[in-house]
Order: C-alpha cells, then structure tokens, then sequence
C-alpha cells in the first residue's frame, strides 16, 4: 500500500512538472503558430505600443487630463535615411547652434576627458552638453524620427530620451519632459531641463554606433535644436546602392567561400586563415554562432558602412563611388577596417580604373599593416593579393551585369 501511493506521489509530481512545463510553453507556442498573435506581435515590433487612460474636452476646453499608461516604440519601427546634407564636423566645446526662436546656445563641455564640473559627473565626458534654459523644445529633423522614452535614476536624471534617426541612434539627458512615438518633422520629441547630476540647465547629447558612444556630428544636432536648418536633400535610405546579394557574391568568391555563380564551397562552413577560425562568405572570425548569422551580421555593418563611405566620396570628388569602386571599397573594409579608414588618401578619382583601385588598396593596406599590424598573415604578398582581390571582385560584378541586370 504504502509503495502504491508513494507510486501515485511520484506521478503527481511529474504531472505537475508538465502541466507547469507546458503552461510556460503557451505564450512562445501561440505567438509562433496562431496567425492572428504572430500577426499582433509583428506589428508590435514594426509599430510600437502606446496605451493611456481617455481625457475629456468640453468646448475645446481639457477638463480631464490623458496619461500615459504604457509608452514603447518597437526597434523596427519609423524610416531611415541617408544624411547627405547634414555637417558630419564633430561638435567641440565653444560652438554655437541656433535655436528655434533664434537665439544661440553654446557648447559648454565637448567630448572625451575633462574635469568634472560637479561632484558625481563623469571625467570621459561620452556626449557634449549644450547650454539651454529648462523647456527649451526638441524635435524631429526629418520625418520618421523614433523616439522612446526612459527614466534614468542615475546621472541622467529625470527622463531620456532615444531617439532614432534613420539607422543612427541618439540620447538626450537630464531632459524635463519626453514625447515617445514616432515624429514627423518639426515635432517636439523632448523639453531640456536640469535633472540628475547637473551643473544648470542643459542638454547633454550622445550619439551612438553599433552601441558604442562616439563623437557627435554637428548637422544631426543643430536640425534638432532647429528643424528649420534641416537640409533639404536627404533622401530615403535604403541600404547601399548594391544589391545585398552583389555584395555577398564578390566578398564571398574573393574570400574562397563562394564560387563565380555564389554557390557556398566548403571554406563557407568553416576554415583557418592566419591562425583563425573564418566562416561565412565574409571569412567572419567574430565567434558568431553559425555562418548565417555570421553573414547577417557582417552584412549589416557593411551597409551600415556605406553612407558614410559616400558621403567621403562627395566630399572629396563631388561624387558618390561608383559601383565598382564602392565594392572594392566595402571588399577592404571586409578585410581591414584600418586600411579602408586610410584608401581614400590614396583613391585618385570617384570612378578608378582597377589598375588606381590596386594601386590604392596596397597602399592603405601597406600603410596599415606598417603602424598598427593588421590585414592578414605577416607573409603575406600585399600587391599580389590586392590585385586578386580586385581581379576577382571585378568578375563577379561584371558577371551580374551581363546576367541579373539584362
């Protein structure tokens, strides 16, 4: 008897387990194989999710106040663009911008190392802080600006706003109020303030790339200060002006994990090249967890890459790379991302031959591998592998213009 319901506890307790196991299981279950929640939480992602409690107006008069319940801005939601006519010169200390009723604001602390101005500020200062009276507005630049607002119960102080312009990424702080969603322009996004650890009313202002804080550019800044002073010639971003698979193509046959016809050879899944593991058609040695995630992220910071890559092209030739010149270019930042910071030093023209497209990228490389030690194996023959690389590069596009483009 005894063992008979020690037996039956047992069973209990197992059928308990999965109850419980299949029970926690439902959410993930339904999203995936329900149409209609894998719909809804699509549209959660591309849209974002506001709820509030309803107001009242009487006469055009607000009796009863609306508030904010739930406020989130899905990471795919709003447009990108391409910011050709923005000022890339990073911000310094002493400048001014033109607010929107016309007076000026000047750049108080600049970015990197400083002293602290207050007791608790950080001394690597990672943005620039603008002075400006609290409630001084903010808005939208170009249309499709998302924003999400937080608080922050840190230095920040009060609420903060993340603003995403087009694929680039924002953060204002110590701001008094923040309006999530996403803006067209000339909508207020936020009102500065003087919350946190703050030395008097301010804006302090980041600006971030794949997560990391670097140097704010002046154009994005001075258009949300002033929306009046947005250029007038960006346009909607797309990617590069390559197709994604050219890009995977060429990279891939010039690394040896593709073929001419882009059909995967065996150094795809896996091969060592200077000591390292290389997979994917980028030759990743990133420690991604497979070749397709590898190739999905490499891509990504490609074309990350790019409109800066021809914003450079503008600003030095007038003229954005052409499309062999942008591959070959995108092809080194594959290789070495040192060399490709370097190529257009030695880049003669928008539209190079491939003999100047060699000529330039054994220089960069050269120079690279000189003073910092990167870009491939020490024996490494640099003018006989670069002139492969463009060789085969070069075969690749020529024969998706004769095949996919006809």
């Amino acid at each position: 008897m005894t063992a008979t319901l020690t037996t039956i506890g047992k069973l209990s307790n197992e059928l308990l387990l999965w109850s419980l196991a299949i029970v926690a299981s439902l959410p993930p279950a339904i999203v995936l194989f329900n149409s209609q929640a894998n719909a809804a939480a699509h549209t959660l992602v591309d849209k974002g999710l506001y709820l509030s409690t309803p107001g009242l107006q009487v006469a055009g008069i607000q009796v009863i106040r609306s508030y904010s319940l739930v406020q989130f801005v899905g990471p795919m939601a709003g447009n990108s663009h391409v910011y050709s006519g923005f000022d890339q010169a990073p911000i310094k200390a002493g400048q001014l911008f033109t607010l929107a009723n016309g007076t000026q604001a000047e750049v108080k602390s600049g970015f990197g190392p400083r002293e602290a101005p207050v007791p608790g500020a950080t001394t690597n200062h990672k943005g620039v802080d603008v002075a400006t009276a609290v409630g001084t507005p903010l808005f939208a630049p170009i249309d499709g600006v998302k924003v999400q607002c937080w608080w922050d119960i840190n230095g920040g102080g009060g609420q903060v706003a993340s603003v995403w312009i087009g694929p680039e990424n924002y953060q204002a702080l110590h701001l008094s109020k923040c309006y999530p969603g996403i803006k067209k322009q000339g909508d207020q996004i936020a009102l500065t303030g003087n919350t946190g650890i703050s030395s008097g009313p301010h804006l302090h202002w980041e600006q971030k790339v794949h997560g990391a804080k670097v140097h704010p550019k002046r154009g994005i800044l001075q258009a949300v200060l002033n929306p009046t002073l947005s250029p007038s010639d960006y346009r909607p971003y797309k990617g590069p002006s390559l197709e994604d698979d050219l890009i995977t193509c060429v990279i891939g046959y010039v690394e040896g994990a593709a073929d001419k016809n882009c059909d995967k050879t065996t150094a795809y899944w896996g091969h060592r090249d200077s000591g390292r593991h290389n997979q994917g058609f980028f030759s990743s040695t990133n420690g991604y967890s497979s070749p397709l995630e590898a190739d999905k992220k490499e891509l990504a910071k490609l074309k990350a890459a790019t409109p800066k890559i021809q914003q450079e092209a503008k600003d030095r030739f007038g003229a954005e790379l052409s499309e062999a010149a942008l591959l070959m270019t995108l092809d080194l930042k594959n290789q070495s991302p040192d060399a490709a910071e370097r190529f257009f030093k030695y880049l003669p023209t928008h539209d190079p031959t491939p003999e100047e497209l060699i000529d330039a990228r054994v220089a960069a490389l050269t120079e690279s591998r000189r003073q910092i030690g990167v870009g491939g194996s020490p024996r490494l023959n640099v003018a006989a592998d670069q002139k492969r690389r463009v060789d085969e590069g070069l075969q690749v596009l020529k024969k998706f213009q004769t095949t996919e483009r006809k």
